[in-house]
């Protein structure tokens, strides 16, 4: 039975939720408070952990809502479902199952894929030690994608520079060249910053507290806005021929995309937290996946995006350009839509029966 229950108004519900959840499995809660920034209602934001099962069980699965921020509605959900339901059952003495809920609280809460620094969550696990990604694309269409302002001349004067930029160099480019990360325009979209994050630093601090010492892990991190609306799509970010997409590829049925072999709705992006749990357990048999949920179409989505980017740099909460941007935003990343609803709960079961199967498995 699918009970819609679980999807929350606001961060703050959401989190009510996962705590009460959490507690009535008698489960503790490790809540890690970002208290350099708050919330639009002066709240305290957290990312919240809770561990089922043996803690030095040989297989571990973590789940990560809220990466994007803003896509936390959906992820939240999904763990929320969870820990209400059956499938919390699984873990016990050889499995161990981590939920971090709202990996980038600040995103969550004031509606927002990015976090308190601008930077994309998802874009900043890199060697900051070494010379930052070079996106020269990005760098070619920075004018239509950071626009002067959000009126009809300046939107259609940009979205012309980019269908240029299309014709010039191939429409899948275009995609690339804005999404799959850049280092050196902090007022832009996707920007991967030049610095380790606070979400960052918690993320990895998780997977060497919880998933460090594991024989096979496994990473599910909830995301939205790509592909067909409600479809669940198992992403990777792994060669083909890598035996880490070969073993995604057997234990999600032949069903995991790869980013870098082209056939994802998703380009091959920099700096993931696919990256940070390989690197965090360098010794252990780990798979990675995005479950990435369709919304609406990828034109919607990126106008949304460059639209509360806008905002965010030129206008105030409260002001009627601020609040039909943030409906604008909420639209792209989550759809209040009982249909939409239940297949994100039906698919998220799935994918976690699969994970479970595949990480207790032979392989």
């Amino acid at each position: 039975m699918i009970d819609l229950i679980a999807f929350a108004k606001t961060y703050v519900a959401a989190r009510g939720k996962f705590l009460d959840a959490a507690r009535a499995r008698g489960l503790s809660v490790d809540s890690r408070e970002n208290a350099a920034v708050k919330g639009p209602e002066g709240e305290a934001l957290y990312g919240d952990v809770v561990q089922l099962g043996n803690p030095q069980a040989p297989h571990r699965l973590l789940m990560v809502s809220a990466t994007h921020g803003i896509e936390g509605y959906c992820g939240s959900a999904a763990q929320i479902d969870f820990l209400n339901g059956p499938q919390a059952d699984l873990a016990g003495e050889d499995l161990s199952i981590v939920l971090l809920h709202a990996n980038n609280p600040y995103g969550f809460a004031w509606g927002r894929r990015v976090n308190e620094d601008n930077v994309d969550l998802n874009r900043n696990f890199v060697d900051f030690n070494a010379p930052l990604p070079e996106n020269s694309g990005y760098a070619n269409i920075r004018r239509a994608i950071v626009p002067k302002s959000l009126d009809e001349e300046a939107l259609k004067e940009a979205n012309k520079a980019i269908t240029e930029f299309g014709k010039r160099h191939g429409f899948d480019r275009v995609q690339e060249a804005i999404t799959r990360g850049q280092y050196h325009d902090a007022e832009g979209l996707y920007y991967g910053g030049t610095f380790p994050t606070w979400s960052n630093k918690n993320l990895r601090d998780v997977i060497r507290t919880y998933i460090a010492g594991a024989d096979k892990a496994a990473l599910i991190d909830f995301h939205t806005g790509l592909g067909p609306y409600g479809y669940g799509e198992i992403i990777t970010e792994y060669e083909k021929t890598d035996p880490n997409y070969l073993r995604a590829s057997r234990w999600y049925n032949g069903e995991a995309t790869s980013t870098i072999g082209g056939d994802s709705s998703s380009v091959a992006l920099t700096g993931t937290t696919d990256l940070a749990f390989h690197d965090e357990l360098p010794d252990i048999t780990a798979t990675a996946i995005a479950l990435e949920f369709g919304t609406v179409p990828s034109n919607e989505v990126f106008a949304a995006t460059r639209a509360d980017n806008w905002i965010h740099l030129h206008d105030r909460p409260g002001t009627l350009q601020w609040d039909e941007v943030k409906k604008q935003i909420r639209h792209a990343f989550y759809q209040e839509k009982d249909d939409w609803k239940k297949m994100v709960l039906e698919r998220s079961r799935e994918v976690i029966n699969m994970t479970v199967h595949g990480l207790k498995g032979e392989d």
